[in-house]
């Protein structure tokens, strides 16, 4: 192990087999340590491949960050389906708990106020922290935006066959009625 020079005037830097632990100051002069892990190079400095997070063996990151994303969007959709199924207005941790996935508190806050910024929820204060409701419908929402993504498509009858091949069978039958309802219509 070789300690050297750290990253400011207060700083130390340990290195032990692939790893760079620097000791130093925070701005409000406490203590910190943060390690690095780095994949030396054969004729220039270490270079940085991630941090590992004190108490958080690398394995369990490894876990954690291969964990599959949302899609674009998705999230958003998801709050406002918990929204839309409520009686009442919930709170980020009531969402929280019915969102699938384990999504975190600040994240659906996160999301609630992008929700507010669109005027697609409202808020009231319960207590010290705000509860939300949803203000538009949810069915109009989604029509919404398949119609934008369809508009903007450069081949909009290639994007409904993917469509009408993602439906499931109970999805294409109440389909096939509405727009046998809607010929009958015309």
């Amino acid at each position: 192990m070789s300690v050297g020079g750290g990253p400011g005037r207060h700083g130390a830097e340990a290195h032990v087999r692939g790893e760079v632990r620097r000791a130093g100051r925070n701005h409000d002069n406490r203590s910190s340590v943060r390690t690095v892990r780095v994949k030396p190079e054969a004729s220039g400095p270490a270079r940085r491949i991630g941090t590992h997070l004190p108490g958080r063996p690398s394995e369990e990151r490894s876990e954690v960050d291969a964990m599959p994303r949302r899609k674009l969007g998705q999230l958003e959709a998801e709050v406002l389906a918990v929204l839309a199924g409520a009686d009442d207005f919930l709170s980020p941790g009531d969402i929280a708990e019915r969102l699938e996935g384990g999504t975190a508190y600040t994240t659906v806050n996160t999301i609630l106020f992008r929700l507010l910024e669109k005027n697609l929820v409202e808020r009231a204060r319960k207590g010290r922290a705000y509860v939300y409701r949803l203000t538009a419908d949810e069915s109009g929402l989604a029509a919404e935006r398949m119609f934008g993504h369809l508009r903007l498509a450069h081949d909009p009858s290639g994007v409904l066959t993917h469509f009408v091949h993602g439906l499931s069978p109970e999805e294409e039958a109440a389909l096939r009625a509405l727009l046998d309802e809607h010929r009958s219509d015309a």
